[in-house]
């Protein structure tokens, strides 16, 4: 059983059975250190308004484990008696590689759009009118800057992170979403596809980092509750980006033994250091 089929969907506690491992929130939320689990939704009578931010984060952070582990790069071909299954997985990996990379990203981006959206429309904070004037704002970026502005926090500077590599993510996410034709010189390294150097598992860790980022600040005191996904992501951020800089540089091969979620290793990255931090 994964850690996503443990614990939570969409924010709520699921019961487990005795032994079974908490859910997911659920060790996130311990690790964080929070007494209770962030709800992204808002209540109103029988209806709720249900923010996937921190889904679609987990997609992201899901798309970059694939990029590095065997399993997810080369499929049922890896144990094949097949010898031409076997070959084609072999061929096909770094595309998978570098499929997975372009899906870490626009999954990142959605969850960008999600976070700065849910904080433009939550309760009390804009009247309708303003709130749907700063959802029209040109670029999502500018969004992340002048939203928290005009509630009274300026807390992002344009010059630094982590909007710099917001920047970034879009131009990369408009390139991906309007795609043109592009030119490129002839290449004699079959393990580095057409567009690795721009779009590749470390360019989509240091995204993500960059979206975590984003994301906790805006979530974080004064505005709220710090969202328990981001603060993991946020706080393993150097762990999360050197996974994605190992999945660049070497491609996993067929007989390697396939990595367990990344999004468990940084649960259990975190609550080794926070124990260790109990300990001092």
């Amino acid at each position: 059983m994964t850690l996503a089929k443990w614990g939570l969907r969409r924010g709520v506690i699921l019961e487990t059975t005795s032994g079974d491992p908490p859910g997911r929130h659920e060790m996130i939320r311990r690790v964080a250190g929070y007494r209770r689990v962030r709800r992204d939704r808002e209540t109103v009578g029988m209806s709720e308004k249900v923010c996937f931010a921190d889904d679609y984060l987990d997609q992201a952070v899901t798309a970059l484990h694939a990029s590095g582990s065997s399993d997810m790069l080369y499929g049922d071909g890896r144990d094949s008696h097949d010898v031409f299954a076997r070959a084609a997985d072999m061929w096909d990996a770094p595309r998978r590689r570098l499929h997975y990379a372009r899906t870490a990203i626009l999954f990142a981006a959605i969850s960008a759009e999600a976070y700065i959206n849910a904080f433009i429309f939550a309760p009390k904070r804009f009247t309708a009118t303003d709130a749907r004037a700063i959802e029209r704002l040109t670029t999502t970026v500018d969004k992340f800057v002048l939203a928290p502005r005009l509630s009274g926090h300026d807390i992002f500077d344009r010059g630094g992170e982590p909007v710099t590599s917001m920047n970034t993510l879009f131009a990369l996410r408009n390139d991906l979403v309007h795609p043109r034709p592009r030119t490129y010189e002839a290449s004699g390294d079959f393990n580095e596809p057409h567009g690795f150097e721009e779009l590749n598992p470390e360019v989509a860790a240091r995204m993500i980092a960059a979206v975590a980022h984003a994301g906790w600040r805006l979530t974080s005191p004064p505005f709220g509750e710090a969202s328990p996904t981001t603060t993991l992501y946020y706080e393993e951020r150097r762990r999360l980006i050197s996974y994605g800089r190992a999945a660049r540089v070497h491609l996993a091969t067929a007989v390697d033994a396939p990595k367990p979620p990344l999004d468990g290793q940084l649960l259990r990255a975190a609550d080794k250091r926070r124990r260790r931090s109990a300990r001092a």
